[in-house]
């Protein structure tokens, strides 16, 4: 999603429409194809509800079974997975079905329990099923095997994972394709694990003590898998070598992930952890970056340069800050850009005086230029290392890195123009080596850092400015080139 508001009124943002009629249950809404697909109950039985995105105009329900009953709450529990023109959703007694997208008219079901060989797990089955290819992948568990494939189409049983046989718990399937071999990845209370995507046989596993429930799904970075589970259980890396080997790259309780789910964005995780708050952990070292218990405890997830987090007691939504910067904290980022447009603006306005007052001298005229040299340098650097575990990877290091060294050849070059034109520390204006349009000078940009920043479009910012700080090397060169040359 796109152009989302990056900053919400006091009242919070405009209620479009509101829906009563979808009954009890804990089912996460899915927008496909302007539909809303979303889980209820209804007529005494757990439903699938297919609504219009624009109005919230119920056009179709699909019964899945009966209603779970228990202590914390009933009805079902994961979200629907869409496939093309099929809609498929697991009910929290094991009821899978496949339905038309068009008319809710169910084309198959399978039960977990029934046909599959699974057991309700004490709060139910909670996965959103995985479509991958011609499949449907799910968790039934039990002595059948703890993965199941299904023929997407026919609801016909393709394979099982007999060499895995734990019982099913909350988390849901991922797909990967790890040292070239396509895989399934499953988290349970025993075991993390990969089976293979052809046959279902396990490629490889990890051992894990999860407590009581373990309910977050996996979450997989090239041939790394994070996992967290609560109940003091806390979070491992793993990282997956040749030959399906495993290495356990960190083990600490820095996140324990309750429910609620963790997600991943550049190189860093956020996600409540009991007992710390919210949390942004590095992905690479595992340790914390930042913490806050601001908001009650809850779910995460990310749109449109902002986070989205929903306290699960009292209901409440908050919109978060996602930019980086060297120490990828949003925070960090916001109050970095603020001090250094502040920092640039009374250079500038302390130099303006001087000139005003005929204070200048030519030490302070070098250090003018060596410290606006050296502080964008060092600003591209950090930015550079900030944006490592971004998209950019190593490109942000070589872009920060050439963006700090054309800061400080510039600086050089601009001095030699200065030079050529004479110009000397009783001018009445700044040095010509900045192009300037309607008065304003080129380095007047960087007075939009802070409100880039903390609208959260600072990485294409730095894109922008390193190749532009590059792009005015090469001008400034050729410009005193050009003076050299009368």
């Amino acid at each position: 999603e796109t152009g989302l508001l990056q900053a919400w009124p006091s009242a919070g943002p405009k209620r479009v429409w509101l829906s009563r009629d979808i009954g009890i249950g804990y089912s996460a809404p899915v927008v496909a194809g302007g539909k809303i697909f979303i889980m209820g109950t209804k007529d005494g039985k757990e439903q699938l509800f297919a609504k219009e995105a624009k109005g919230g105009k119920t056009l179709w329900t699909a019964p899945l079974g009966g209603i779970l009953s228990n202590n914390w709450g009933d009805g079902p529990r994961g979200a629907a997975t869409v496939d093309g023109a099929k809609v498929y959703a697991l009910g929290a007694k094991g009821g899978l079905i496949c339905a038309n997208v068009g008319d809710g008219k169910v084309n198959w079901r399978v039960e977990m329990v029934k046909d599959l060989g699974g057991k309700v797990p004490g709060w139910g089955y909670t996965e959103s099923v995985l479509v991958d290819g011609d499949y449907v992948i799910c968790t039934p568990g039990g002595k059948r095997g703890t993965l199941a494939a299904i023929d997407k189409k026919t609801g016909e049983i393709i394979w099982r994972s007999g060499d895995w046989t734990d019982g099913a718990q909350y988390a849901s399937v991922v797909q990967a394709e790890l040292n070239g071999q396509r895989q399934f990845i499953q988290l349970t209370q025993k075991t993390l694990a990969g089976v293979s995507a052809r046959d279902g046989s396990v490629l490889w596993r990890n051992a894990w003590s999860g407590r009581t429930a373990v309910i977050p799904t996996p979450i997989v970075r090239k041939n790394e898998v994070y996992i967290s589970s609560g109940y003091g259980a806390g979070c491992r890396k793993i990282t997956i070598g040749d030959a399906h080997k495993v290495t356990e790259d960190y083990s600490n309780k820095n996140i324990k992930n309750h429910h609620g789910g963790v997600l991943l964005l550049d190189g860093h995780l956020y996600g409540y952890s009991d007992g710390r708050g919210w949390t942004c952990q590095n992905l690479k070292s595992g340790d914390v970056v930042w913490d806050s218990k601001k908001l009650g405890k809850g779910c995460v997830f990310y749109a449109d340069n902002r986070l989205y987090c929903l306290a699960e007691s009292s209901g409440t939504v908050a919109l978060a800050g996602a930019g980086l910067l060297a120490t990828g904290d949003a925070v960090n980022a916001d109050w970095g850009a603020g001090l250094f447009v502040l920092a640039r603006f009374l250079d500038h306005f302390d130099g303006e005086l001087e000139r005003q007052k005929d204070m200048t001298s030519r030490l302070g005229y070098y250090l003018d230029y060596v410290s606006g040299a050296l502080s964008y340098a060092a600003l591209f650097l950090c930015m550079g290392i900030g944006f490592i575990d971004s998209p950019l990877g190593p490109w942000a290091i070589f872009l920060g890195a050439a963006g700090a060294a054309s800061a400080v050849v510039s600086m050089f070059t601009n001095l030699g123009i200065d030079k050529q034109l004479d110009l000397d520390e009783d001018a009445e204006h700044d040095a010509v080596g900045y192009p300037g349009f309607a008065g304003f000078e080129l380095e007047d940009g960087i007075y939009l850092l802070a409100p880039i920043t903390w609208a959260g479009f600072l990485m294409p910012f730095f894109v922008a400015a390193g190749i532009g700080a590059g792009v005015y090397c090469l001008w400034t060169c050729w410009t005193l080139l050009r003076l050299r040359r009368g």
